[in-house]
């Protein structure tokens, strides 16, 4: 599913060469017409179209001109291992980060490796509501759930923390910071997991 983005089987059960391969048709389809359909392109999404896009950026940096994505507190870290200059919201019992963690296995997984420079030089805008989380219960919060392995879980759990705005998104903002990433992360007062006008703006 696009919320997993597997990248085992054929090239039709990998989401991002569909995409893709609809972008390459449209641009044949509309040589001839007063239409541009760039190479290079702005994603955006939220909730899990959002996580789709963080993964399809770090697969495909080079198509990407801008992602903006919303409702999430993690993000995939462009890295293959923590060094100790990342900032961690715990103590994470392994430094390997496997995908969709950050990017560890995606030779093994692809064939291809993760292109760095052009992933630090794509625009990003990560924006969330601030009460997008529920303090009370985190571990049970349904939008801040991964759905994946528990092994994935927790590894997340201990880079990122529970929290979904308070630990998890400003942890992602304090990596992204550090590593230089063209990224801004944005937390809008009031509002949960939802869309507002001042997202959209």
């Amino acid at each position: 599913s696009y919320q997993n983005l597997s990248l085992s089987g054929t090239d039709g059960d990998r989401l991002d060469l569909q995409l893709l391969s609809m972008i390459k048709d449209a641009r044949e389809r509309l040589a001839d017409q007063p239409y541009d359909v760039p190479e290079k392109f702005h994603a955006d999404g939220f909730s899990s179209n959002g996580r789709f896009f963080d993964k399809f950026t770090a697969l495909h940096p080079e198509r990407i001109n801008a992602v903006s994505a919303g409702g999430n507190g993690i993000v995939v870290l462009p890295f293959e291992e923590l060094g100790e200059h990342v900032p961690t919201a715990g103590n994470p019992s392994t430094t390997t980060l496997p995908w969709p963690v950050g990017v560890g296995t995606l030779p093994e997984l692809t064939g291809d490796g993760f292109d760095r420079e052009a992933w630090l030089e794509t625009n990003q805008f990560w924006y969330i509501g601030a009460e997008d989380q529920d303090p009370e219960n985190p571990g049970e919060y349904l939008h801040k759930l991964y759905r994946g392995s528990g092994e994935i879980d927790d590894l997340i759990s201990e880079i990122f923390g529970s929290l979904q705005v308070d630990d998890r998104f400003r942890t992602s903002q304090a990596i992204f910071e550090e590593i230089g990433a063209a990224a801004e992360f944005t937390a809008y007062e009031g509002a949960g997991h939802e869309i507002t006008e001042a997202m959209i703006e």
